[in-house]
């Protein structure tokens, strides 16, 4: 990735799978104070999203918050996509 401070900007290039993209939401350092009932209903929502990876989502962001001090809450598979199968990758070529 390369940045330019005086305008601002910063260039990314195209990813491949496994990636974790989008932190334009994080908060860094301290988490959001959100009420339990919004924490419920974003974890429900995880739930739904990510079905039989939840557990290693769960552990990616427990990582991030361990390592990194971020806390990430925007998560969906749009931009948090795991390794592909061979079975997904197949369909690409």
């Amino acid at each position: 990735m390369r940045t330019d401070d005086e305008l601002m900007t910063f260039e990314m290039s195209i990813v491949r799978s496994p990636y974790l993209l989008d932190f334009a939401s994080a908060y860094l350092d301290e988490p959001p104070d959100f009420t339990a009932e919004a924490l419920e209903d974003w974890q429900q929502g995880l739930r739904e999203k990510f079905d039989e990876r939840l557990e290693d989502v769960v552990m990616a962001l427990e990582i991030l918050k361990r390592k990194g001090g971020i806390y990430l809450f925007d998560v969906h598979p749009k931009n948090l996509k795991f390794k592909w199968s061979s079975e997904e990758e197949n369909l690409l070529n």
